[in-house]
This record gives C-alpha cells, structure tokens and sequence, in this order.
C-alpha cells in the first residue's frame, strides 16, 4: 500500500533487491533525483547507471559486467599467485617447483593493458588448473 505519493510496498521490493546485492558483494551507489533513472543521461551529462532496479530484480549494464570481470580477474591473479608460491617451495619437485616458477613469470610481465583479457583470464585458469592438479597429486605421493 501506499501513502500519499509514495508507494512503501514498492520501495520495500526494491530495498530487498539491493539488500540481495549488497550481501552477494555488489558496490551499490544510489543516486536520488528528477528524471527517468531508466535514461542513461540526465539531460547533459551521463548517469553512470550499473544497474537498474525492478521490483524483483535487477537489469546489470554492460558498465556493471564489465566491473564484475575485473573482480574476477583480481581474484584469478590472486589464486594464481597463491598457488604458484606454494608451488616454489616444493622444491622436492622440479616438476611443480618450474610450473610454480612459470605461473610467477607469466603473471609478472603480463601488461594488463597490452594484453588480450580474454586470453590473459584463459591462460591464468589454465595455470590455476595445472598448478592445483600438480599440488593435489603431490599430496597424495606423500
């Protein structure tokens, strides 16, 4: 129901829905203002939406999967990392020892902004991959 003007059952939907995103990691900026938040522009200068908020939902923008694949990255290069060095101190194994050395290199002099992501986000699984087959099938020599 409402109350005048404001419909409390329809922001209570949409409170919900940001609840929803804040709890599964999403930056939420809400920007309160005259116009139609469905426009990406707001007469002379662009709204910088991510998302739209439904009712029940949201509608991501290309600006928000954009920022979603770069936490993703951030957390491929950290996994990376963290496995490559586990993987440097085995050095019982020269086979793990120099995958670990290599993932090293590989995220070392990789220029982000040189690179094709796509390809660079394929090659960082890829190590991750063989890194933790190689270290699982370590463990269980032992």
């Amino acid at each position: 129901g409402g109350d005048g003007i404001l419909n409390f059952d329809f922001i209570h939907s949409i409170a919900a829905v940001l609840r929803k995103c804040v709890d599964a990691g999403v930056e939420i900026g809400i920007i309160v203002g005259a116009g139609n938040i469905w426009r990406d522009t707001n007469g002379t200068f662009r709204t910088f939406s991510f998302i739209y908020a439904t009712p029940t939902a949201i509608i991501d923008t290309l600006e928000y999967e954009a920022y979603r694949t770069g936490i993703d990255d951030i957390r491929y290069a950290t996994l990376l990392c963290q496995l490559a060095e586990e993987a440097v101190k085995r050095t019982d194994n020269v086979d793990i020892y120099y995958a670990g050395k290599l993932a090293l290199r590989f995220i070392s002099l990789t220029q982000a902004d040189r690179e094709n992501l796509d390809t660079f986000r394929l090659e960082m699984i890829e190590h991750i991959l063989k890194l933790r087959k190689m270290l699982a099938a370590a463990k269980g020599e032992k």
